[in-house]
């Protein structure tokens, strides 16, 4: 299975400790194409539908329905964001290609991040 960056897909993230994202939902690939090509694993970001008046945070970012092929308007938690076994992924949504979109998303793992990673 070839998985590309910025893509998104359903994934079993069960089980899990604490306040981690369960159950099946959606995830953005945020792993490079070189390190997906190499490796059993990949590093995503959960999404979550974004509840009436619930505030964005810095280490968040938010793709309107359909932006990647997702059915609804979703928030990508960088702050949730883990390394998952290929076996996790399912239905692959489809690929987040607006460049101000991704701009948003890169924004949410600078502010995560910081820059000691660039």
């Amino acid at each position: 299975m070839a998985i590309e960056q910025w893509e998104i897909y359903q994934a079993d993230l069960d089980p899990t400790r604490g306040h981690e994202q369960r159950g099946e939902r959606p995830v953005l690939i945020l792993s490079s194409e070189p390190f997906n090509r190499r490796s059993i694993m990949v590093i995503v970001a959960p999404l979550t539908t974004l509840k009436p008046g619930r505030k964005l945070y810095p280490a968040e970012a938010f793709i309107p329905a359909g932006a990647a092929g997702q059915p609804e308007g979703s928030l990508v938690l960088i702050h949730q964001m883990r390394s998952l076994d290929l076996t996790r992924l399912g239905k692959r949504y489809g690929r987040l290609t607006d460049p101000d979109l991704r701009t948003q998303v890169s924004k949410a793992l600078d502010f995560a991040l910081g820059d000691a990673f660039q």
